[in-house]
């Protein structure tokens, strides 16, 4: 049943994904013009003011896409988990014969997939705009030092993306809670915005001080153990929020 619950969610979320990603790329098209025109012959001051003024603003644009299909990747999946269960759809949804922990994991796997599928977008789309040939070297480059580090350092390599993974679900659950939190004192959404907002400064607060105790009481500056302390705290958080 779980799948089901994914297979709806996908087609939901591409619903509103997909458009959002050709708009995307339709600006990096945009951005990649306007980075190889050239209007240094332009004789009529005007003109050329206008033609320079046009391509600014279109980088510009660009550039808000990009922040701004990060966030979307985040902001649509709180939003689909508030409305799916918390208005008038949520009626349907929890009269299904399913656990309620079922809605919760698949909302979360949905923005996990889609967060990811936003950055690769994201980071195609500025490849689309700026890429030159010339910069294949610097990315080559850039992915054997890649390679490099994480033969060199692999346990510190794959112990970040964990925290990474773990960070984000425990984010996620905390916007979660604020959202079924909020809905429970009449929907006021500034309540969630400041749970979320001072939820997310204590959760570095407390990661940072656990840190901190750990290389004091254990007298040790092994970035593994940094990591592996922050993982166990953040999973902690997340299946508290859960």
């Amino acid at each position: 049943m779980l799948g089901k619950l994914m297979k709806h969610e996908s087609v939901y979320m591409a619903r509103r994904f997909v458009p959002l990603y050709l708009i995307y790329i339709a600006l990096a098209v945009l951005a990649r013009v306007a980075y190889i025109l050239d209007f240094t012959d332009v004789t009529n001051v005007g003109l050329s003011f206008a033609l320079n003024m046009g391509i600014v603003l279109v980088v510009i644009a660009f550039f808000l896409a990009c922040f701004g299909l990060a966030l979307m990747g985040l902001f649509l999946n709180v939003a689909r988990f508030r409305s799916n269960l918390f208005t008038d759809e949520g009626y349907l949804m929890n009269t299904l014969p399913l656990p309620s922990w079922y809605h919760i994991v698949c909302k979360l796997l949905s923005g996990i997939i889609w967060f990811v599928l936003t950055m690769c977008v994201t980071v195609a789309g500025v490849f689309i705009a700026f890429y030159e040939m010339d910069d294949y070297e610097i990315f080559s480059f850039t992915l054997e030092i890649s390679i490099e580090v994480f033969r060199a350092v692999p346990l510190e390599t794959a112990l970040t993306i964990i925290l990474a993974v773990v960070t984000f679900c425990a984010f996620v659950l905390l916007c979660y809670f604020g959202q079924a939190f909020s809905s429970m004192v009449g929907h006021k959404r500034l309540i969630s915005i400041l749970m979320i907002i001072g939820g997310s400064i204590l959760n570095s607060f407390i990661s940072t001080m656990l840190s901190e105790f750990y290389f004091v009481l254990a007298d040790s500056s092994s970035i593994s153990a940094y990591l592996a302390v922050n993982i166990v705290y953040h999973a902690a958080v997340g299946g508290l929020l859960f």
